[in-house]
């Protein structure tokens, strides 16, 4: 039996040659590298697995290219010594770099002042990758170097080498309240790329490609369905990519049973995350709820919103892009309109079928593109089109599969849906999903 390679990256930094999206950021870098401005100040931020080591990497290839530059990664999760890591890079590209030793392990600057003697010879520059900058310090004393200074001097001492000498610094950190601090001796001097969710045609070009490569037929109508499902997080595509090569065989059961395995990873990191922001108190989540239901109005919010806002972008929760408040996550903005709202946490996760179905029709057949990105359960309604979509009134809707030439609503059901959309102004429509033979579309108790 042939062994098929899974070519879904679910542990460790994408392969550069696998490497999709992220055009701005990449063209930026280019651009840098192509003007000669080997200077690069960049922090690449992001909560965990959007993907930040995976751009260090790329970016470590396209410098390969660029013979006046040394690539230099430091991994600073694997606590390696970092100052063994430059010296040895610098063996690999130089020789005459063998000379160089950190002789006196409180005065590092006199270390890189010496290697910059060498850049200079051979007019030459070197880039450090850091990832995860804001552990360097304690990596540093543990290795007993700089042991009788602070956190901030350590990382003025990376500011002044940037600063006088020949090398580039582009860092990264998942605690971004952390890597912030660790920046902010630059006094605003780092370019600062958050990244977020892929845009939708670069979700549909990665789960193709890698599905394609990894021998499994998928159709277009599933690649979609993974896409707006898990809001083009680039960690959850490849989540659901990976299981489902790993199954061999794509249909309504596997896609069912690899969607609980991404809803469990999920919604292990949304309660996690949740008990962080509570110690803040009731206020940001109260925030967070009306981000992640589109009605956050700028113009309106006080110091003490902004000073909230402010503490939750340090959490990873959210970005603040000039005078624009966005949450880091659209899956997680699911999970806080649900908890906040008393319904199930579950549901930040929609079947393929039925409720998906609708959705997609309305996408495809109605041309309302961004319902696939309002698509949540909201009390009685299992989608939700926004007043800003349509211009007029907002829209709820509830979707019944059914087998029968009848849809059968408790009272119950019909005054829950009059009360919410009496209370957020909604058109309330019932939707009706047939199932034909042994089909089975999903169900819901």
């Amino acid at each position: 039996m042939s062994v098929v390679k899974n070519y879904f990256t679910i542990k460790g930094p994408v392969d550069p040659k696998f490497f999709f999206n992220r055009k701005e950021e990449v063209e930026l870098f280019k651009n840098l590298l192509e003007v000669e401005s080997y200077d690069v100040l960049i922090s690449i931020i992001a909560p965990f697995r959007f993907g930040k080591t995976s751009l260090l990497k790329k970016y470590s290839s396209i410098v390969s290219k660029f013979d006046k530059l040394i690539n230099i990664y430091i991994p600073a999760k694997t606590k390696d010594d970092p100052i063994e890591i430059i010296r040895e890079r610098f063996l690999e590209m130089i020789p005459e770099a063998k000379r160089v030793k950190a002789e006196n392990r409180n005065n590092l600057a006199a270390f890189f002042k010496q290697l910059n003697k060498v850049l200079e010879n051979r007019d030459m520059w070197a880039i450090l990758y850091i990832d995860e900058f804001q552990e360097i310090p304690n990596i540093l004393k543990a290795y007993g170097y700089m042991t009788s200074w602070s956190t901030e001097e350590i990382f003025e001492m990376f500011r002044g080498i940037t600063e006088e000498f020949r090398f580039g610094l582009v860092v990264t950190g998942s605690y971004i309240g952390e890597l912030l601090d660790a920046i902010a001796v630059w006094n605003g001097r780092f370019t600062e790329l958050k990244l977020g969710a892929f845009p939708r045609e670069d979700s549909i070009r990665m789960l193709s490609t890698l599905f394609e490569l990894s021998g499994v037929k998928v159709t277009d109508d599933i690649i979609e369905y993974i896409a707006s499902s898990v809001c083009d997080h680039p960690f959850y595509m490849q989540l659901f990519g990976h299981h489902l090569v790993r199954l061999r065989k794509v249909n309504e059961e596997t896609i069912e049973k690899v969607r609980k395995v991404v809803l469990y990873d999920a919604l292990k990191l949304y309660r996690k995350k949740l008990r962080e922001i509570r110690k803040l108190g009731d206020e940001p989540i109260k925030i967070l709820l009306r981000i992640a239901q589109g009605e956050l109005d700028i113009e309106s919010l006080s110091l003490d919103d902004w000073e909230l806002i402010w503490n939750l972008e340090r959490l990873g929760v959210l970005y603040v892009r000039d005078s624009e408040v966005e949450l880091t996550d659209k899956m997680f903005g699911r999970f806080v309109i649900n908890v906040a709202s008393g319904r199930r946490e579950e549901r930040i996760l929609p079947q393929y079928v039925p409720e998906y179905l609708v959705a997609r029709d309305l996408a495809y057949k109605q041309n309302i593109k961004e319902i696939l990105l309002s698509y949540m359960s909201w009390g009685p309604f299992d989608i939700i089109i926004h007043k800003k979509i349509t211009h007029t009134a907002g829209i709820g809707i509830q979707v019944k599969a059914t087998s029968k030439d009848e849809v059968i609503l408790s009272q119950k059901e019909i005054s829950q849906m009059i009360s919410e959309s009496m209370s957020r102004e909604l058109i309330p429509i019932l939707a009706t999903v047939f199932c034909i033979g042994d089909m089975q579309l999903g169900t819901s108790k």
